[in-house]
């Protein structure tokens, strides 16, 4: 059992890292690259523009400013404006009048916009894969029933609050010092990482409950025995992850809370966060 367990950590572990080195750093590329491509886009709009304004008001000389770098403008006079300089790539530049420049930038413009499309297109399916790959990582840690996808989920779980808590009776005499974590994980059927849903029904909501934890053993036990129950009541997936903080220095709850964050958004992407603490017991 054991070594299952081993196993399937990690083929977690490696699925997570696939996610966070491979295909995000891909799509962040991607959408940089379109970046620049939209950059470049507006560039030469504002040329075409400027060039417009040119023809229109037919300016001869022109007086402008140029740019020496620094903050540093100086004042200078273009005798012929009937020509200009345009860059068409690979740091080529060639003179052209205003109708042939307008020309070259619209269809310049319609390129890189196909470029950007491409990017787009490109960036939607590593989304695709990420959306795939972390529903993997969900019949892994046992939060989604294996053989079912998402899309196909027809039977959801009918809430009846009301029913349901007011007929649950809740223990509270017991002694909390001698519940061991392991045990309370197999009582409750949590899942690796913390993590629990309804086997019979799909549930409509997805939770995160993110607890900043040190030198509170006694509370967490009590806190995770009747916020499991309380929650499995209510027929809600949700993860419960515990972040501690090492010994030695001054406990950072923000950070840890950030943490928490970030690290739960790559196990159990979800819409609703709880931030929580161990002392307190909402039962």
């Amino acid at each position: 059992m054991a070594d299952d367990q081993n196993t399937l950590l990690l083929k977690i572990q490696q699925y997570e890292k696939f996610v966070n080195e491979v295909l995000r750093s891909k799509l962040k590329s991607c959408f940089l690259a379109r970046e620049n491509y939209l950059s470049e886009i507006q560039e030469y709009l504002q040329l075409k523009k400027t060039i417009e304004n040119l023809m229109e008001l037919d300016v001869n000389p022109l007086k402008t400013k140029v740019d020496l770098g620094c903050g540093f403008f100086v004042q200078a006079e273009v005798p012929d404006v009937s020509m200009i300089f345009v860059s068409v790539g690979y740091g080529f530049f060639l003179e052209l009048t205003h109708p042939e420049a307008c020309s070259f930038i619209g269809k310049k413009v319609e390129q890189l916009r196909e470029c950007a499309k491409v990017l787009e297109d490109e960036a939607s399916h590593i989304n695709a894969d990420i959306k795939m790959m972390l529903n993997t990582l969900g019949q892994l840690q046992g939060i989604i029933p294996a053989g079912r996808h998402p899309s196909s989920y027809g039977n959801f779980c009918v809430h009846q609050y009301e029913k349901q808590l007011s007929k649950k009776v809740v223990t509270v005499s017991f002694n909390v010092s001698d519940l061991e974590l392991k045990t309370l994980r197999k009582q409750s059927n949590i899942g690796l990482g913390g993590a629990w849903a309804p086997t019979d029904c799909t549930s409509k909501y997805r939770v995160n409950i993110v607890i900043p934890y040190r030198d509170r053993l006694d509370q967490l036990r009590a806190f995770l025995h009747y916020f499991h129950r309380y929650l499995q009541a209510q027929e809600i997936a949700y993860q419960v992850i515990v972040i501690e903080q090492s010994q030695g220095g001054e406990f950072n709850r923000g950070k840890l809370l950030n943490v928490g964050f970030v690290e739960s958004q790559k196990r159990f992407p979800s819409d609703c966060y709880i931030f929580h603490d161990s002392y307190r017991d909402d039962k």
